[in-house]
């Protein structure tokens, strides 16, 4: 199983959840592959120097080495992860089953979402006037932004506003499974996520969709847990009713 990680920060708060899952589902017999993309973690270069199509062909890269011991039968994406899925199908990866955990459905709100990072950095710092749309503005004309630690470039932010999860073009689709965690008891699916699993099945693919207890472990300031995550992440992938 090849993991494809979330977005700056949320990827070092994911951290602990991917080792428990990759530990669980070592004893289920997996063998599970966590890259960090060029520019993160403590792969090669800058990350102001990323660019989504470089991150894209690192995740085939790996898939394909991972290939010399076992197949890429199953793909785990973890919130921006997801919108990366679709350019992977396309550039050849063909896994069996597809799981996302609380999926961010579109780069643009993501981004603005990190955005939002800077504006509450400079509000602490006694700054005025900050705001997303002038960030964006600072984007658009050239400049690089330091958010919450991360120098993000004009390109790659035009490339992640520029993404979507949404059903790829090939055929036969994986069989997608979607993981939401909510601190709600009997959370609904998000309506986002409901809608893409009816376009799956409507394309002809097999799609399920499930919430779990836990905490937002991607966003907490403690290290947050979802263990119930865990369990449905193991039945998805034994082939188990998660839904």
């Amino acid at each position: 199983m090849l993991v494809v990680p979330p977005f700056a920060e949320e990827m070092n708060k994911c951290r602990r959840m991917l080792a428990l899952a990759g530990s669980r589902l070592a004893q289920q017999g997996w063998a599970v592959l966590l890259p960090d993309l060029g520019g993160t973690g403590d792969s090669a270069g800058e990350f102001r120097d990323a660019r989504v199509d470089a991150w894209l062909d690192d995740i085939v890269a790996t898939a394909a080495l991972a290939a010399e011991t076992a197949p890429v039968t199953a793909i785990l994406a973890v919130r921006f992860g997801a919108c990366l899925v679709p350019g992977l199908l396309e550039k050849g990866l063909r896994p069996e089953q597809l799981i996302i955990w609380q999926p961010v459905l579109a780069g643009q709100q993501h981004l603005t979402q990190f955005l939002r990072l800077g504006v509450a950095a400079a509000a602490l710092g006694g700054g005025t006037g900050v705001t997303v749309g002038s960030l964006r503005a600072r984007l658009g004309a050239g400049e690089s932004l330091e958010i919450a630690g991360y120098e993000l470039g004009p390109p790659l932010a035009a490339d992640i506003d520029a993404l979507r999860m949404q059903v790829p073009v090939i055929r036969p689709l994986p069989s997608l499974h979607c993981l939401e965690v909510s601190n709600l008891t009997d959370a609904a699916v998000s309506p986002p996520v409901a809608r893409l699993v009816q376009d799956w099945m409507g394309q002809g693919g097999h799609a399920r969709a499930a919430t779990c207890p836990g905490q937002p472990f991607w966003a907490t300031v403690e290290t947050g847990l979802s263990e119930a995550l865990l369990v449905l992440t193991a039945d998805a992938l034994r082939g188990n009713h998660v839904a």
